[in-house]
């Protein structure tokens, strides 16, 4: 019916992450399949990191979805993916991604597998591997993100007298203020779904996050005029301004995010 909240999964299309694109071993970890798609999977150095099957299912599902793009020659998953950013084993509390994709020499993609809390590769991790990688004589291209559906989406709806509403499709949240989307301020953009990170809410209110419907992987776009630490190029807690396309500030690439059921 014209008004009714749209089912959040008809919002963001969901990837089915087959099982069998991993092996389990001994030990209960995982490791990637190479006989699931081995055109692809021969391009793929290293294995998810330790940790739930779920997770290492989504790190090495987007190690496939970009080590498919004949434009990659290589890419490097969990350990390898830390060993070619740092030449060493990671470190406690850096903030390093899941995947780096190599499309030559000089020119990288870097790519990270999260939970319900997909902002925190945003402006966190993907700034600082940028700035390191920068460093290192790399360029990143292109970030990828692969996250599980956001619980809360906003979203503007049609009505039966010709007007729009918008509404939470999904879980309601209580940060946000209904009568502000009402009125399309802060300049809200009928055509995107809005994405709420409930673990960066507070500080990119909320949300600053938009995305194209019906579409896989689309380019990030944003609200947030935010500034970014040197020391990390980690994002900072911004306001809200035109909508424009996110950039990582310490390479100036844009960002696709997916997500999964």
């Amino acid at each position: 019916m014209p008004g009714e909240p749209p089912d959040v999964s008809t919002i963001i299309p969901a990837s089915a992450i087959p099982a069998e694109i991993l092996k389990s071993s001994l030990g209960g970890s995982a490791s990637i399949n190479l006989g699931f798609d081995r055109q692809a999977m021969r391009k793929v150095e290293g294995d998810p990191q330790a940790g739930p099957i779920d997770d290492a299912r989504r790190e090495a599902y987007l190690a496939y979805t970009l080590a498919r793009r004949p434009d990659v020659e290589k890419v490097l998953l969990g350990d390898a993916a830390v060993h070619f950013l740092y030449g060493r084993a990671k470190t406690e509390g850096q903030q390093d991604v899941d995947v780096i994709a190599l499309l030559n020499s000089s020119e990288v993609i870097i790519g990270d597998a999260k939970g319900e809390y997909f902002a925190k590769a945003i402006v966190e991790q993907m700034p600082h591997t940028s700035m390191v990688l920068r460093n290192k004589g790399k360029i990143v291209t292109e970030g990828v993100v692969l996250a599980l559906q956001p619980k809360t989406v906003i979203w503007s709806t049609a009505l039966e007298d010709g007007g729009r509403r918008w509404i939470q499709a999904g879980a309601r949240h209580q940060s946000i203020d209904p009568a502000v989307f009402a009125n399309q301020k802060p300049p809200c953009d009928p055509s995107y779904a809005y994405l709420l990170d409930p673990g960066f809410h507070v500080l990119h209110n909320p949300s600053g996050f938009a995305v194209k419907p019906y579409t896989n992987f689309p380019l990030l776009e944003t609200h947030i005029h935010a500034p970014h630490v040197d020391g990390f190029g980690h994002i900072q807690p911004g306001v809200w301004s035109y909508k424009h396309p996110f950039i990582i500030p310490t390479t100036g690439a844009r960002v696709r995010v997916g997500f999964v059921r």
